[in-house]
């Protein structure tokens, strides 16, 4: 389809703040920070043993202390739900991540478990902000060719994050566990203070770059009032007209958000729980020799937990722009093809007991997990109005940390300490298997945007043959 002469201008003729490379930018320091601020559980998993001795937790415990980050997210929600409208994006943003970084250093200055509680609390709280902004802003000014792949790859850098903790985790030394963290905190105040660099109206919610409205004087045009379009004939010709939608409670309404924000708190349940206790499963459970842990299993899960998720957040987005966008048809059964292979894949995660084998399941099941981001964070996006955008990414935010990151670890821990004496591979077991809600979800998911879309295409095809049938009796 040939560009308008008013896209054009809007997305390649910009005024000069407003630059291309700028956005591109500012987009590669966001990647960064998704990826780093998601990072510390990988660090907490990397050093389980070294965590629980040293803040004297037992399984439940360290339960709780790992999910406490995703109580601090689920209260961010609600707290910053609000304030996506508001002009002060940059500084609520900057706020937000200068907090977050600093907050990391508490780990080197006490080993106090209750002070840690509420800094992992605090840290989940900040880190909201700007994870509901960031796809909003992504909406809002990324490039119009390329907004796809840009919304793919910021669905996958919360696994690529925790995976790239852990693996920093595994390089240093595990009694010093603390150093990691200031790791972390560093780069994400580093990052998050090349934002300071770009002015505010990069961040504003009055301009966006939005090929179908009426261009301003520098390129941009105000954000448009929520509206859909409706097909309708007029003398003959068929003409569209932009009608404003209803209130959020459409939203909720909706069987597509509904599933889709289960299907990704479900796959982030399992992540987190996978990230956060996979190497005292293979040790204590499996029984795996120190040997085979160094030579074989961490850097085959190493490269499965990098890997996987990356590429597959990457296939998924390019199946999806092969059939045309998560506005077509056939999106549907791409949704659920991942889903029955990522679902294949968890049995093999659950049944193996040699490093080999267990690393290829896990590769599997992250890269197809990874695959349904894409389509799962578009159906989601395109099932809220646009007057409530922030409102419904923050929403979807809340559903994931309620059903997902958080309660994932805390029954794991408590299914360890019950199980641990007669079958302490029972609860790995019961984890996985989570899936199977996953992959009906799915299923719902996609029945029901197949639906949605061929009745659109139906109601399209008829508007279109009646104009066919009024021009043929012209």
């Amino acid at each position: 389809m040939s560009e308008t002469k008013e896209e054009k201008l809007v997305d390649e003729k910009p005024h000069e703040e407003f630059s291309r490379p700028a956005r591109l930018c500012i987009f590669i320091i966001f990647i960064a920070l998704s990826i780093v601020m998601s990072g510390d559980n990988g660090v907490l998993s990397s050093s389980k043993k070294q965590v629980r001795r040293d803040l004297q937790l037992d399984e439940k415990g360290y339960g709780f202390f790992g999910s406490f980050a995703s109580a601090g997210r689920m209260f961010g929600s609600c707290i910053f739900m609000g304030l996506l409208q508001t002009d002060r994006r940059k500084l609520l943003t900057c706020v937000c991540i200068f907090i977050n970084g600093s907050a990391f250093f508490a780990y080197y200055l006490t080993f106090n478990k209750w002070i840690l509680y509420c800094v992992r609390f605090l840290i989940g709280s900040v880190r909201i902000y700007p994870h509901i902004y960031i796809p909003v802003w992504v909406d809002q000014f990324g490039i119009k060719k390329l907004k796809t792949m840009m919304m793919t790859v910021i669905n996958i850098t919360s696994p690529l994050g925790q995976t790239v903790g852990y693996v920093l985790g595994t390089i240093n030394e595990p009694d010093k566990w603390y150093l990691n963290y200031m790791i972390v905190g560093g780069l994400i105040l580093g990052f998050g203070s090349l934002l300071l660099l770009f002015p505010p109206k990069f961040f504003s919610a009055k301009y966006n770059f939005l090929g179908y409205q009426e261009e301003g004087s520098d390129g941009f045009s105000k954000e448009p009032k929520d509206w859909k379009q409706v097909t309708f004939f007029e003398n003959g010709e068929m003409k569209v007209k932009k009608k404003e939608q209803g209130s959020m409670l459409e939203i909720v309404k909706n069987p597509v958000y509904c599933f889709s924000a289960f299907v990704k708190a479900n796959c982030l349940f399992c992540f987190q729980v996978i990230h956060l206790n996979i190497t005292s499963y293979v040790m204590d459970d499996l029984k795996m020799p120190e040997e085979e842990k160094t030579t074989k299993f961490l850097p085959l899960y190493g490269s499965a937990s990098v890997f996987g998720p990356f590429t597959g957040g990457m296939f998924g987005g390019l199946c999806v722009s092969f059939v045309g966008g998560y506005e077509k048809k056939k999106s549907a059964f791409f949704l659920a093809g991942f889903a029955l292979v990522t679902l294949f894949s968890s049995f093999v995660v659950i049944y193996s007991n040699s490093a080999v084998f267990m690393c290829i399941g896990l590769f599997l099941f992250f890269f197809f997990a990874s695959a349904l981001l894409p389509i799962i964070g578009g159906y989601v996006v395109s099932s809220v109005p646009k007057a409530h955008k922030g409102a419904g990414s923050s929403l979807n935010l809340l559903i994931t940390n309620l059903l997902g990151n958080l309660p994932g670890p805390i029954l794991y821990g408590f299914l360890k300490d019950k199980f641990k004496d007669t079958n302490p591979r029972l609860p790995w077991k019961i984890i996985i298997h989570m899936f199977i809600l996953g992959f009906f979800a799915s299923l719902g998911s996609a029945f029901f945007r197949y639906k949605q879309l061929a009745k659109v295409e139906e109601e399209e095809e008829k508007a279109k043959q009646e104009g066919q049938e009024l021009k043929a009796v012209e």
